[in-house]
């Protein structure tokens, strides 16, 4: 099933003047137009919800005073199943012309395939009045809007991703059912059409509508210093791992970065490279610092909050937390006067304290975000906490999605994205020697972005932040000094993105 990813641009209201009604159910009439969008077969899950809720549907039905149902067709048949005879509605009226378009409204944040998705597409480019292009008079405003970011809006996607998705259900249909399935993602089935655009554009000698490369990705071959292909303030998340002091060589020589003679000096030289990181991030985005400590002769060096007191002194950066990241494949200690080491630092710094930061990800069940209508008669049992919910389970969740500040392997499986990114992971063709940890790049992503936002890494490697970037439909900007690790990054990232690698304009 698809999940939603951006807020949605239309939101169904019901305001408190609606009244809620009893019908009978053998009063209520489907409405066609349900089934040329939705698929209801399934409704074991909410049937078996309803019973643990002792047959009661706390979210009313909005119906037309005909009892045509416009919200509410799976309520309906859970009802029908259970022999339900009286339901909760609230009826409205819709004129004819604008049904498609309240229904879809009203599902705005269903939970829905990507092929439903692709019929709501279709039914509100129809109700406009048009397949593609610009109209001067939606919503009555006279403004000039973009038709296609307006539809992309009320559906919950980008216009990239909806574009993608169109262009695959026009090239390879049969990628919808996989991609709904988790088989593959909308980047890869994209990616599998390009073959056929090419085709048809020497075939038919113009150039097709659908871009064939978007500016998915770019990464540059040489030191992230001084980053002149990236505007100011135009950067909403940099993610990094830079080398660190006297671990591992690079192949970079003596002079390479973690080489230096003395921990201050790589300090000052690292907090320099960096310099130009500050000026690149937008007044709401966030720098993850990932950094490790070392030791000289059994004394720790502190590296990793030297160099960010030095970045705070430096920059007018403001420190939000300190998140542990507890590593299960740690480096062996060869002296057991000390603990084995299993975990490193990842500083969050901003701009400034109105940040972005996707609160839907880091508390995914918050009141805010369920159906508002509960019984009022419903008189709460003392020895439990939150009443019966009739979609999200048998509880209404208080505190459930907190995510903490030390973060394991396993707290990350536990999320609904972990398995989206499940083939990264198994990448046996990473060159590098000390390549990020696939999972560090998921949190901050989905914390602290949204689709069709940049992500820099300025120690890009071979890409795996830019991996993560591309599956979740950010753009990725990337830069890496070597050459091979560079080449590397390219033959990684061509497999999930959309951007000529040969292509080596400026960053937009």
């Amino acid at each position: 099933m698809a999940k939603q990813k951006s807020t949605p641009a239309i939101v169904p209201i019901i305001n408190e003047n609606q009244v809620i009604q009893t019908w009978e159910v053998s009063d209520l009439k489907p409405n066609p137009i349900n089934k040329e969008i939705y698929t209801d077969d399934d409704v074991e899950d909410l049937v078996e919800s309803i019973s643990k809720n002792k047959k009661k549907i706390l979210v009313p039905l909005v119906i037309t005073p005909e009892g045509i149902i416009i919200s509410g067709h799976r309520r309906y048949r859970a009802a029908l199943q259970l022999e339900i005879t009286k339901l909760p509605v609230i009826v409205e009226e819709v004129a004819k012309k604008d049904m498609e378009f309240r229904m879809i409204q009203y599902n705005v944040y269903r939970r829905k395939r990507y092929s439903e998705i692709l019929n709501e597409i279709e039914k509100l480019y129809s109700y406009y009045g048009r397949s593609q292009g610009r109209r001067t008079d939606l919503e009555g405003s006279g403004e000039k809007i973009d038709l296609n970011a307006q539809i992309a809006k009320i559906v919950g996607l980008s216009p990239t991703t909806m574009s993608n998705l169109r262009t695959i259900n026009n090239y390879n249909p049969e990628y919808i059912g996989k991609i709904d399935e988790g088989k593959t993602s909308i980047v890869k089935a994209f990616a599998a059409c390009k073959d056929k655009i090419k085709e048809e554009t020497k075939e038919k000698a113009f150039y097709v509508t659908v871009p064939m490369f978007s500016d998915d990705y770019k990464v540059y071959n040489k030191s992230c210093k001084d980053m002149a292909e990236i505007e100011d303030k135009s950067v909403n998340l940099i993610l990094c791992s830079p080398p660190y002091y006297k671990m591992r060589t690079y192949k970079g020589g003596k002079t390479q970065l973690g080489h230096e003679e003395t921990p201050e000096k790589f300090i000052e030289n690292l907090v320099s490279i960096m310099n130009d990181c500050y000026r690149v991030l937008k007044p709401d985005g966030s720098f993850f610092l990932n950094i490790g400590d070392c030791k000289d002769k059994g004394k720790s060096l502190n590296v990793p909050h030297k160099v960010l007191f030095e970045l705070l002194a430096q920059h007018e950066y403001f420190h939000i937390q300190t998140i542990i990241w507890e590593k299960t494949n740690a480096t062996p200690v060869q002296n057991f006067k000390y603990l084995q080491p299993s975990y490193e630092f990842i500083f969050h710094l901003t701009k400034s304290m109105d940040y972005a930061y996707n609160e839907d990800v880091g508390r995914p069940f918050l009141l805010g975000h369920l159906p508002q209508f509960l019984d009022p008669n419903y008189k709460k049992d003392a020895t439990r906490k939150n009443p019966d919910h009739p979609v999200y389970g048998e509880h209404i969740p208080f505190d459930a999605g907190i995510l903490y500040d030390i973060w394991t392997h396993h707290d990350f499986l536990q999320t609904s994205s972990f398995q989206q990114v499940a083939e990264l992971l198994d990448d046996d063709e990473d060159p590098h020697p000390a390549q990020m940890n696939s999972i560090v790049p998921i949190l901050p992503i989905l914390l602290t972005t949204k689709e069709d936002d940049i992500v820099l890494d300025p120690f890009s490697g071979s890409g795996t932040t830019g991996l993560i970037a591309l599956e979740f439909g950010r753009r990725y900007r990337g830069y890496e000094i070597n050459p091979e690790y560079y080449e590397a990054s390219l033959t990684r990232l061509s497999k999930f993105g959309n951007k000529n690698p040969e292509e080596k304009d400026s960053a937009k």
